[in-house]
């Protein structure tokens, strides 16, 4: 087994402790979806990678592995990125107050 397929095996397991984590914890929040996500998006590019040096599937097979796990990590780093900005408040209502001539005003 070549390094790089033990990279695959090793996301695979980290990709499926990721998802029963997610099964079996109550109070999940956006941050364990999307991490759960951009972990499997990460096993998805790892088969896609050893698949495309070892020729396990076709050129078809490998472009949908592919684009599965763009999608997955972009899906989970909208959700990260969500659950960053609500918890932070920034949704344009922390803007400072700004008097006629665009200067702040005073607190």
């Amino acid at each position: 087994m070549t390094p790089v397929a033990l990279l695959v095996v090793f996301c695979a397991v980290m990709a499926g402790i990721a998802l029963v984590r997610l099964a079996y914890v109550d109070d999940r929040d956006l941050v364990d979806v999307g991490n759960a996500l951009i972990v499997c998006a990460i096993a998805f590019v790892t088969v896609w990678w050893v698949g495309r040096r070892e020729s396990w599937f076709s050129a078809g097979w490998g472009l949908v592995l592919l684009l599965v796990g763009i999608v997955l990590v972009c899906a989970g780093s909208v959700l990260l990125v969500t659950d960053w900005t609500e918890r932070s408040g920034f949704r344009g209502e922390n803007e400072p107050d700004l008097d006629e001539d665009g200067d702040r005003t005073p607190d």
